[in-house]
C-alpha cells in the first residue's frame, strides 16, 4: 500500500505535468494540412437562406480552427497531406434546433468528431445568424480540444495505478486522472475554458481502473458545466459604469446563445432546460434594464452640454453654431460627439449628440425660448 506521502507526490507530479503540457502545446503542435468540405441538410426548413446558414457556421468554425494553430486549412486537395475536415450543418425543424458536426480524418489516426447544437426557435434574422456563428465557433473549439488532447499531447492513465477506494464503492478514482480532472476545474475557474476543455477531453479518453465516474463527470462538464460557468462569468465580469453597461449589453447575445446551446444539448434533463429558459428570461429583462440605464447615463451627460448652451443663449441671445457646440463638447469629460447640426427654417437649431461609448443619441433644439431635449 503506497504511503500518503507517495500518493501526494503522484498527485503533485500529475498536476505539474498537466500544466507543462498546456504551456508547451502551442509550440509543440505542428499544424496538420487538411482540405475542407461543407454540406447542409435542412429538409424543407429555411430559417435563413441556405448560403447564409452555411457561411455563418462554416466561416466561424474555420476562423476558430485556424486561430488554434493545430490545423492548416488548404484550398487545394492535393496539398492536404494530412487529411480532410468535413463540416455538416443540419437543421431539425420539429425541434427548432441547428447542429454543426465537424469530422476530422487524419492519416494514421482515428476519425475525430465534434458537434455543437443550439435552439433557434423564435429568433429573428440577426439572432439566427449569430446562432449559426455560435455553433461554428463552439464545435471548432471542441474539435481543437480533442486534437490537442488526443493527437498532439495524448496522455495515459494506466489501470495499474492504485485507486483511492471509498469504503462504500467497489472502485475509486485513479489518482492521476483525478488530479487531471481537478486541474481542469481549476482552469475553468480561471476562465481558461479551452485549456480546461482539453483536460476534460483527456479524462474522457482515459482507460483502465478508476475511470468510470470521472468519465461521466468530464462528459457532463463538456456539455453543461463549462457553458453554464462561462455564461455566468460573462454577465458578472463587467463593471457597473456607463461603459460597463454597454459591455454587458454587447455580451448578452453570447450569453443567450450559451443557454440556447444548453437547451439543445441537455434535452433529457427537464430541469436543465427550465433553468436555461429562466436564465434567458432574466437576460431579456436585463437587456431592457441595461438599455434604459444607458439612455439615462447618456441623457445625464447631455444635460451638462445643455447647461452650457443655455448660458450662451442667455448672454448672447444666439444659439451656438456648429464650431461653438463642438468646442463645448470638447470641454466636457465625456465621450459625446456632435453627430448632426441643422438650422431649421423657423430659426431653431437642432443638434444630435452621440455618446460614442454607448451608441445612444440625444437631440437638442435651441431657439430664443431656450434649449430643450427634442421629443
Amino acid at each position: 500500500m503506497p504511503s500518503v506521502r507517495s500518493q501526494a507526490m503522484k498527485l503533485f507530479s500529475a498536476m505539474f505535468v498537466t500544466a507543462a503540457l498546456l504551456m508547451a502545446s502551442a509550440a509543440a503542435a505542428v499544424p496538420f494540412r487538411v482540405a475542407t468540405s461543407i454540406t447542409i441538410r435542412n429538409g424543407d426548413w429555411f430559417p435563413l437562406p441556405v448560403e447564409d446558414m452555411k457561411a455563418a457556421a462554416s466561416d466561424a468554425a474555420l476562423a476558430e480552427i485556424s486561430s488554434q494553430a493545430l490545423l492548416h486549412i488548404v484550398s487545394d486537395e492535393a496539398e492536404a497531406n494530412d487529411g480532410t475536415l468535413g463540416l455538416d450543418v443540419s437543421l431539425i425543424g420539429k425541434a427548432g434546433t441547428a447542429k454543426l458536426t465537424i469530422t476530422l480524418s487524419l492519416k494514421g489516426q482515428p476519425t475525430y468528431v465534434s458537434t455543437a447544437s443550439i435552439s433557434v426557435r423564435g429568433l429573428d434574422h440577426q439572432e439566427l445568424y449569430r446562432a449559426f456563428e455560435h455553433i461554428g465557433q463552439e464545435s471548432a473549439r471542441r474539435l481543437s480540444a480533442k486534437v490537442e488532447a488526443l493527437v498532439v499531447h495524448p496522455r495515459q492513465h494506466p489501470a495499474s495505478q492504485t485507486p483511492i477506494v471509498p469504503p462504500s464503492t467497489p472502485e475509486g478514482d485513479a489518482p492521476a486522472l483525478k488530479a487531471t480532472y481537478n486541474e481542469a476545474q481549476r482552469l475553468k475557474h480561471e476562465r481558461l475554458y479551452q485549456e480546461s476543455r482539453v483536460l476534460f477531453e483527456q479524462v474522457l479518453a482515459a482507460e483502465g481502473s478508476g475511470t468510470a465516474r470521472l468519465h461521466r463527470l468530464a462528459a457532463d462538464e463538456l456539455r453543461y458545466g463549462l457553458p453554464v460557468f462561462e455564461a455566468k462569468q460573462l454577465i458578472v465580469g463587467t463593471g457597473s459604469t456607463a461603459n460597463g453597461l454597454g459591455a454587458k449589453l454587447e455580451l448578452i447575445p453570447r450569453v443567450e446563445n450559451l443557454y440556447r446551446q444548453i437547451q439543445a444539448e441537455n434535452g433529457l434533463s427537464e430541469i436543465r432546460i427550465q433553468e436555461a429558459q429562466r436564465a434567458l428570461d432574466d437576460l431579456a429583462v436585463m437587456r431592457v434594464g441595461l438599455t434604459n440605464a444607458m439612455h439615462q447615463f447618456a441623457r445625464a451627460s447631455v444635460m451638462n452640454l445643455r447647461m452650457l448652451m443655455m448660458q450662451q443663449v442667455a448672454m448672447t441671445d444666439d444659439c451656438p453654431d456648429e464650431a461653438a457646440a463642438t468646442a463645448m463638447l470638447e470641454e466636457l469629460p465625456s465621450s459625446l460627439e456632435l453627430q448632426r447640426y441643422e438650422l431649421a427654417s423657423d430659426g431653431a437649431v437642432h443638434y444630435t449628440i452621440l455618446d460614442a461609448e454607448s451608441g445612444v443619441a440625444n437631440g437638442l433644439v435651441c431657439s430664443h425660448r431656450g434649449v430643450d431635449f427634442e421629443p
